[in-house]
């Protein structure tokens, strides 16, 4: 991208934040896992910022995380169990948004740099998306039950990491296969580590 991206630093606390950067770390070593020092670094960051809001924040762990129960409703309602009957998660099922809000869905792969002034013609076409961003969760319905799946209103299309993050810390935890001590730390664990940094994830 040729354009200025300022750093700005925060002095107050902003788990929400805080929560992305976590969210793109974790993600980022998941990407990178060939990469072991590097994914390892990066695991090692998400948890310590997690440690460190934690403590700032005491409530943000409780605050970003519901019931097993109410996880259970809303990832239903999410993967298609709404009014709509719509599935809010790119690629699963057979009815899901085509018109995702996102750069690198939105436009195509043409060995071509595009501005972001150029940007506007994929963002306000109304064909689907040329990539599918595949396991990506949009911002979803209105408070009526009402979603659009048009790329240019981001209140329903756009996906965030913050969002996506919490999709996945629901999906780990309603996953609750029999652990083994040896394998919790192991490549191979399923469901939650009690010694990452799911630990405060409880069954209620």
């Amino acid at each position: 991208m040729r354009y200025e991206r300022p750093v700005s630093s925060c002095d107050e606390t902003a788990s929400d934040l805080a929560g992305e950067i976590i969210a793109a770390l974790s993600a980022a070593s998941l990407v990178f896992k060939e990469d072991k020092e590097y994914s390892t670094s990066l695991t090692k960051t998400a948890k310590e910022l997690f440690d460190m809001v934690t403590k700032e924040d005491p409530g943000f762990v409780q605050e970003n995380l519901v019931s097993a129960e109410e996880e259970e409703l809303s990832v239903n309602y999410i993967l298609g169990d709404n009014p709509m009957e719509m599935s809010y998660v790119v690629g699963y099922g057979n009815n899901y948004p085509k018109h995702v809000h996102h750069r690198g869905a939105s436009i195509p792969w043409d060995n071509q740099w595009h501005s972001c002034a150029e940007g506007s013609t994929w963002l306000n076409s109304e064909n689907p998306n040329p990539n599918e961003l595949l396991g990506a969760m949009v911002r979803g319905p209105d408070w009526n039950d009402m979603f659009l799946d048009q790329r240019d209103k981001p209140w329903f299309t756009e996906p965030t990491i913050s969002s996506n993050a919490g999709l996945v810390a629901a999906l780990v935890a309603l996953h609750d296969p029999p652990h083994s001590t040896s394998s919790l730390n192991g490549a191979d664990a399923l469901g939650i580590d009690n010694s990452g940094i799911f630990h405060n994830i409880h069954f209620i």
